[in-house]
Order: structure tokens, then sequence, then C-alpha cells
């Protein structure tokens, strides 16, 4: 089947979920948001529902703070799509505080372009099952695996960096709650689809999530690489 671009462009017009912390105000997911949290989920390793919960949960409670969008954010925390360690970049330049070391290693640069210049058909034949996993997401139709969770490491990293964090997960990566989340509500964090429903209480069906990923791929086209991360 061959879709126009008429037809993406009224499929834009849908309204994908939206982030709440607590009482907070809700935070509208856009395409640019899903593309760019896809690259993310599928390079970080890992479980990619816990990938998405846990930026998500941090995203919303403080990320929101020092950044105007989710895709901002996540180019900022995850290091696989983060414009600093790319072979221009701050970090890894030449002058780069990391230049010459592992982090910034031919393999890794390498790793980090596929990763930011994914398409959106690029992420569906990488991992189809992952990709059928975001749009659940992004259409509150996901679970939360990771209540409390605002961040992840590899389970070493996390035991040497992070001595008091609490696992909530260990799959592929350690999925952990810090000391100001770890006594938040299980439900502190939710995205809520535009007509009301919670994650998980809410179906998408086939003909809307493929005409959504349509939508996601034209954002993925035209959304610019302009992110100058700061502080997560």
């Amino acid at each position: 089947m061959v879709c126009s671009f008429p037809v993406v462009e009224r499929n834009r017009r849908l309204r994908w979920g939206q982030l709440r912390a607590g009482q907070g105000k809700p935070y509208q997911l856009t395409g640019a948001d899903v593309i760019w949290v896809a690259r993310a989920a599928l390079y970080e390793g890992g479980d990619v529902a816990a990938t998405l919960w846990t930026l998500s949960q941090r995203f919303a409670s403080v990320g929101r703070r020092n950044y105007a969008t989710f895709a901002d954010f996540v180019q900022a925390f995850s290091q696989p799509i983060n414009p600093r360690y790319t072979e221009e970049g701050a970090y890894c330049r030449p002058g780069g505080r990391a230049h010459g070391t592992r982090w910034c290693s031919s393999e890794l640069l390498a790793r980090r372009n596929e990763a930011r210049t994914a398409s959106w058909s690029d992420l569906q034949r990488r991992n189809p099952e992952a990709t059928a996993t975001v749009l659940r997401w992004a259409n509150a139709a996901l679970s939360n695996p990771v209540p409390r969770a605002v961040n992840f490491a590899v389970p070493s990293l996390v035991a040497q960096n992070f001595p008091n964090a609490t696992v909530v997960l260990e799959s592929g990566n350690a999925y952990f709650a810090e000391s100001w989340s770890v006594r938040w509500a299980r439900d502190h964090v939710v995205i809520t689809a535009p007509g009301g429903a919670r994650a998980a209480a809410s179906g998408v069906s086939a003909a809307d999530t493929s005409l959504q990923a349509l939508a996601v791929a034209r954002d993925a086209m035209i959304y610019p690489w302009r992110v100058m991360p700061r502080s997560v």
C-alpha cells in the first residue's frame, strides 16, 4: 500500500499521549519526541519498556526544568544519541575531554552516528518488536514495569557510582530509583491518551498504529539535530 504525504499530514493532527507527574501540568508528546526516544531506547540496550518509562519519569519530574521538549531531554541524557559524544561534539572532537579515550573510539562514534540519523523505517527493520513497544508507549497503551525508576546504567556502574540506589529492575541495564523518587506513589508519573485513559488501559488499533508510524517517519525527516545538552 502506498501512502501519500497528504495522508501523513492529515494524521499529524492526531495527538499522542500526555506525560504528567503528580498534579503537574501535562506535557503533550510529539512525533519528534517519539522518534528520538525510539532511537535512544533501541540503542541503549536493556529493556525497551523500562527505558521508555525511566526516561518518561525523569523528564516529567525534573527534566522539564531545563528542557522545553522531551526530545531535547532524551538527547542530553542518552549517550548513544547525545550530540556532545559525536565526532564533532564537545567531548569527542580534538581537545574534548574524552577525545582519544575508549568513549570516543571509531566504533562508538560510528554507532552514535547511526543512532542519531536512523529513520523510523531503519528502526523498524532493526527491531520491529521494539518499535511497536514505542508506539504503545506513545499511545498510553504500555504498562510501567519500573515505577519510581529515574535512572539506568549497566549494573556494575550502578554499584560503583550509585551505592544508595534502589534497583527496580535489572534487565540488561539496572533501572533504579534515586533518593528523591523512591517514596513516590507507583503511579506518580502517568501517560494518558487523548481521551484520558491511562497507560495499559487504552487499546491502539493496527490501523492507527500504522498511520501514526507514518507521522513519526515524517517528523524524523523534518526535525533538526539542534540540541546542545545541559545538565539533566
